[in-house]
């Protein structure tokens, strides 16, 4: 499924200093804000989102990405006449796996939800731009949030190394124009990229033996965000 690019992404002061680490690799001066007018702020501010979006689409599954939201129905867009309601996807929604979505009956009359989030959609839907096409009264969304207009500090070092590693990839030829550098940094960005995977997959709950591993940056770090899938104690929520 095709990710949502964002639309007017201007990525926030704490993005900086990711940028400046690029810079560095090129040997060019260092920026003080995204977007001024100074040449290579206007660069770092076109380059930024690639770059971020680039890292993001060599896993399906970033666990520091990983976002959960209630839908809300868009009042302003008339779905076509085979669904009843046309839901807003979040707006740093950038992808979602079809078993992010549950799509049930909301409870009526103040009762209790009986159909724990998590469970398996009781209605089909369809996505249709920023949309999410269905007939239930009530939808839960798990999806990967593109994290361009947020704080950069509430992503691990690892995450941010391979962002700024494929940013100083995407800066070289306009800077440099050197392709002896350019593989160079391809080479670093491969490298930084394969151990951002590595290390977000160890966020990912496995059970060996006794040992159990959770979701343990992504909760402390974002808050919020509900048990991991596959909560060991069965208490799964959103």
């Amino acid at each position: 499924m095709p990710g949502t690019p964002i639309v007017g992404a201007s990525p926030g002061a704490s993005w900086v200093s990711v940028c400046n680490t690029a810079l560095r690799a090129l040997g060019k001066d260092r920026i003080s804000s995204l977007g001024s007018s100074d040449p290579n702020s206007m660069i770092c501010a076109d380059c930024l989102p690639d770059a971020i979006t680039a890292v993001m689409a060599e896993n399906d599954d970033w666990c520091v990405l990983r976002a959960r939201s209630q839908l809300s129905v868009d009042p302003s867009y008339v779905p076509p006449n085979d669904y009843l309601y046309a839901y807003l996807l979040p707006n740093d929604c950038s992808d979602f796996q079809q078993d992010g979505v549950e799509a049930i009956d909301a409870p009526s009359n103040g009762a209790s939800l009986t159909t724990p989030p998590g469970s398996k959609s009781s209605y089909p839907w369809s996505r249709e731009g920023i949309w999410l096409l269905t007939n239930a009264t009530l939808v839960y969304l798990r999806y990967q949030r593109n994290p361009v207009n947020e704080d950069a500090v509430t992503l691990p070092d690892w995450f941010l190394h391979a962002v700024h590693d494929q940013l100083a990839v995407n800066l070289c030829m306009p800077m440099r124009q050197n392709p002896s550098l350019l593989r160079y940094l391809e080479k670093s960005a491969d490298r930084s990229l394969r151990n951002a995977i590595a290390n977000d997959d160890k966020m990912k709950q496995t059970a060996v033996g006794s040992d159990v591993r959770g979701y343990g940056y992504y909760e402390e770090t974002r808050g919020g965000g509900g048990t991991c899938d596959h909560d060991p104690t069965g208490q799964g929520r959103w």
